[in-house]
């Protein structure tokens, strides 16, 4: 689905956005696809860059400067303006229900080869614009991601063990004779 095609000796990359519910029952697809529910329009996209910053400070006693009270990244503010690409009121009735504050949506979004995750919530009813009967119609879906972090979409195993050697017997200077004794140990890098 995700294809890089050259064109006049620069890259353009293709995109897929994908809200998932929770328990896997309805996804909307977002990419310029065959199969996709919707199709990105220029300057679709609010809140996929970086997110605000939240520095809180209390005046020292003297008045002069101040110490810091609250250092935050703040929660992200996502909007996707994008124009229905098939059956317009099968597609309505799949927006309005996937669009439901109570639950937690899966955001998988992709951009040539990087895939990433975030959990966004629904924060606003889908609203459907069309200028003329002529026209598709657009829809601008509004969110917010509490956690403002993006996450990988696959998980990855690290083991926090190193091995320490104590003894030698006998002692050797050629790599793999002998028997060399120790323990595993835990350590906090990766």
């Amino acid at each position: 689905m995700i294809q890089i095609a050259k064109t006049a000796g620069a890259a353009v990359q293709t995109y897929v956005i994908r809200l998932t519910e929770p328990d896997g029952g309805r996804t909307v697809v977002i990419s310029p696809g065959r199969d996709a529910h919707l199709h990105l329009l220029e300057e679709g996209l609010e809140g996929f860059g970086a997110t605000e910053l939240f520095v809180e400070t209390e005046p020292y006693a003297d008045g002069t400067g101040g110490h810091p009270v609250t250092r935050r990244f703040g929660e992200r503010h996502m909007e996707i303006t994008a124009e229905l690409a098939s059956d317009e009121g099968t597609l309505r009735r799949l927006l309005c229900g996937v669009m439901n504050p109570l639950r937690t949506l899966e955001m998988e979004v992709t951009l040539g080869n990087v895939t990433r995750k975030i959990s966004v919530i629904p924060c606003g009813k889908p609203e459907f614009r069309q200028a003329n009967f002529y026209t598709p119609t657009e829809v601008t879906l509004p969110f917010l991601a509490p956690d403002p972090f993006y996450r990988d979409a696959g998980t990855r195993e690290v083991q926090f063990w190193q091995s320490v050697p104590l003894l030698t017997f006998p002692m050797t200077f050629r790599a793999g004779a002998g028997m060399t004794c120790g323990y595993f140990r835990t350590t906090d890098t990766a």
